[in-house]
């Protein structure tokens, strides 16, 4: 449940002066995905805004935040884990015939001293 917190003035400078065009989608903006903290919606500096309290000036929630520093505290990163734009463990990309042409590695000897140097200081910071 969330409650809104505003005065009858604070009410018409929002449906009249501010939103009048688009109320249902600045509404549908402000109440998409609160966190579970944000029970409040409190009138500040011209505008609505989700806050965990009914006292100016509006405090966001951080429910969201912690969920997501326990997870990746429960689940840390390993060495080598990441994002890439290519499958790095895929020999059949590592030795792309055009990638060398381009100039970017001479062999694929040298893009496997890359990759082994990579790997050795991603163990040593993880270390």
């Amino acid at each position: 449940m969330i409650t809104f917190v505003l005065t009858p003035d604070e009410w018409e400078e929002v449906l009249v002066d501010q939103y009048r065009a688009d109320l249902g989608l600045h509404l549908a903006e402000t109440l998409a995905d609160p966190d579970p903290d944000e029970r409040f919606v409190v009138f500040y500096d011209g505008s609505l805004h989700r806050s965990t309290r009914e006292q100016l000036p509006p405090v966001r929630g951080r429910a969201h935040e912690r969920a997501r520093a326990r997870w990746r505290s429960e689940h840390p990163q390993r060495p080598g884990d990441g994002w890439f734009a290519f499958d790095p463990n895929n020999r059949d990309r590592r030795a792309d015939p055009d990638r060398r042409a381009r100039g970017t590695l001479t062999s694929v000897s040298d893009e496997e001293q890359v990759l082994e140097a990579a790997q050795a200081r991603a163990t040593a910071l993880a270390n």
